[in-house]
């Protein structure tokens, strides 16, 4: 359907796509575009009328676009840079499918209070409220990750903090998931008891 040249355009396309309400695919780049810190595309169905959305000039728009978008109830997409933002820590942004203005909603600071490094993809919970986890950030010394919920307003409350030494395991890497009984559940790349990992779930709120 296309083919990236690797310069303006993008390159390092590695996150699912997402079916805007425009009938259009969105997806994002982790790099290129002027700076190489990656793009927001979209294209209709048979390939055509492909364009750039968002270029990140800029540090603090964000870096390293590798999870997909989400679109959520109110009409925005929502997403995560792994990278950049104020404190070079990666943020949470939004933008309107319609080409509205993108918005960086919060930025990551690490330490004990906020997360570092989103690495998944947002899921929305039935409140209204933005779900993901970070690699890193939360409890001290031990930094291995946190779960997180974000209000349409952009403030952040650490739902968990993770410890790799412990038997919860740390380096949350992939996509939370709502379970019909209103858990979230994930994964964890490391920790546990036999130190490879664990599935784990919390309550939501």
């Amino acid at each position: 359907l296309y083919r990236f040249n690797g310069d303006l355009d993008g390159r390092g396309c590695d996150g699912a796509l997402v079916l805007g309400p425009d009938g259009r695919l969105y997806g994002v780049n982790a790099f290129g575009g002027p700076g190489n810190k990656g793009t927001i595309f979209r294209l209709n169905l048979d390939g055509s009328g492909f364009e750039v959305v968002k270029t990140m000039t800029q540090a603090m728009d964000g870096q390293g676009l590798s999870q997909p978008l989400l679109l959520a109830s109110d009409g925005y997409f929502y997403g995560c840079a792994s990278s950049g933002g104020a404190f070079n820590r990666g943020v949470v942004f939004r933008f309107f499918a319609n080409g509205g203005a993108y918005q960086v909603m919060h930025h990551f600071a690490g330490g004990d209070n906020d997360g570092a490094y989103p690495r998944c993809a947002l899921v929305e919970g039935a409140d209204g409220a933005l779900y993901g986890t970070t690699v890193e950030g939360g409890a001290a010394p031990q930094s291995h990750g946190t779960v997180f919920r974000m209000t349409r307003s952009g403030k952040v409350k650490l739902l968990h903090r993770f410890d790799a030494n412990g038997a919860g395991g740390g380096t949350p890497v992939g996509a939370l998931r709502f379970g019909a009984d209103g858990w979230l559940y994930g994964t964890n790349q490391s920790g546990g008891v036999g130190h490879a990992g664990v599935l784990y779930r919390l309550r939501a709120g």
